[in-house]
Order: structure tokens, then sequence, then C-alpha cells
């Protein structure tokens, strides 16, 4: 097990973001990384939120997309066949993982999710300059 303790902000909020094409950028690179980690190493996020999606800027001002917090992570094996608990942030997620199915988790459960943080922050708005103001009520 690897583990790393950052002294110092390496990633920013999503309510940094400036725009919504930003947002989207981000959310392709963390589905992405999504896919990658389920693929190559065979592990499942479970757990995908705001606080645990945030971003970088590069020195042209480009944003990536980061995931961070593994905490609720797993490798799933041939013998864990059901689910054992409900992980996740509520809104975000999956039916079956709320519905506490006895079907295997998959990579289609940490999508899911992604698609419902979509729907969230299309809905909340991304950044700053979209919340809703007095005059929007």
């Amino acid at each position: 097990i690897h583990k790393r303790l950052a002294s110092a902000p390496i990633a920013e909020s999503l309510r940094n973001l400036g725009s919504v094409d930003e947002y989207i950028v981000v959310m392709a690179d963390v589905m992405i990384t999504l896919l990658t980690i389920s693929d190559n190493c065979g592990i499942l996020h479970r757990d995908i939120s705001s606080n645990n999606i945030m971003f970088t800027r590069d020195d042209n001002g480009m944003v990536r997309g980061f995931l961070n917090d593994f905490d609720c992570a797993i490798k799933p094996s041939a013998d864990r066949k059901v689910r054992t608990t409900m992980t996740g942030t509520l809104p975000f997620m999956s039916i079956s993982n709320l519905e506490a199915q006895d079907v295997p988790q998959t990579i289609l459960n940490d999508l899911e999710s992604c698609i419902y943080h979509m729907c969230w922050f299309g809905v909340e708005g991304v950044c700053s300059s979209h919340e809703r103001g007095p005059a929007d009520d």
C-alpha cells in the first residue's frame, strides 16, 4: 500500500472551474481514469463525489481532471460475487448500489455515478459565476 501526504494544495475544487467546457474536460479525464484503473489494475473507486473530483491547471491554462480519495476502493475478486455494503456518496450512487441489489459491482457503477454527478452539476451550476442569485429565484 502506497500513501502520500501533501503539505500544500495539489488540485483545486470543482467550484473554481471557469466554464462548463472545463467541467466536461475534467469529467472526461475522471471517466478515463476510472476505466484505466479498472482495466489495468482491477480497481473500482466506488465513491464518486464533488469532493473526490478535483482539477489542476497547466501552464497554458488547460484543465485536467483529478480523482482522489480511494478509501472506498476495492479490487473485486472472483470469490466476491455479491455486494456486502452500500458505499459512496448518496446523490451519486448507482441504482443497484442504492437498492442494495445482490449483483457484482463493476466499472459501470462508477461510470453511472459520474453521470449522476454531471446531472447534479447541470442543475446546481458548475462554477461560482453560474450560481443562482436573488434575481433567479
